[in-house]
């Protein structure tokens, strides 16, 4: 990788930490989903985490404007991508979206048509993986290795 993409990708993690700087869920939600969106240009993605008053799981996604939805999700069986990232703590990338929808993975069946590809990046805290942060793309091969590391610490940010 050169040095421009280094520095592009600070500099765009400065921007990034600039949104999330606030601590509530719906905000921050809504400054990721946003900055994926806007600065990124990717046509998806979505937060999956605990919540901890319903016990359950819920993903949140950007509506209308930056409206930030939030609906229950499913806890889904063991090889459902949102489990495995969440519990081996590792970033899950699947390039068969409309293969996992058929299958029935939770968060593919989500997922609109036109999304080809998706990484799935655990939000890990020091006590425990909190949910996933979920990127997609209409192309198969479309994160390169800056990216994967740019979505590695925005995820850690997040978290």
């Amino acid at each position: 990788m050169k040095q421009n993409d280094y520095q592009k990708i600070l500099a765009d993690l400065k921007r990034f930490d600039a949104e999330v700087s606030h601590r509530q869920v719906k905000s921050v939600a809504g400054a990721a989903l946003r900055f994926v969106d806007e600065q990124l240009q990717q046509p998806y993605a979505s937060l999956v985490l605990y919540d901890h008053d319903k016990k359950g799981m819920r993903v949140l996604t950007r509506s209308e404007g930056d409206a930030v939805s939030s609906e229950p999700f499913p806890a889904g069986d063991p090889s459902d991508m949102i489990a495995m990232a969440m519990e081996k703590g590792e970033v899950v990338y699947c390039g068969d979206v409309p293969g996992e929808r058929k299958r029935g993975d939770a968060l593919a069946g989500r997922i609109p048509g036109e999304i080809r590809s998706i990484a799935v990046l655990p939000l890990r805290t020091a006590e425990a993986v909190m949910g996933t942060f979920n990127v997609g793309s209409r192309r198969i091969d479309w994160i390169s290795a800056g990216q994967q590391v740019f979505f590695e610490a925005a995820a850690t940010r997040l978290a």
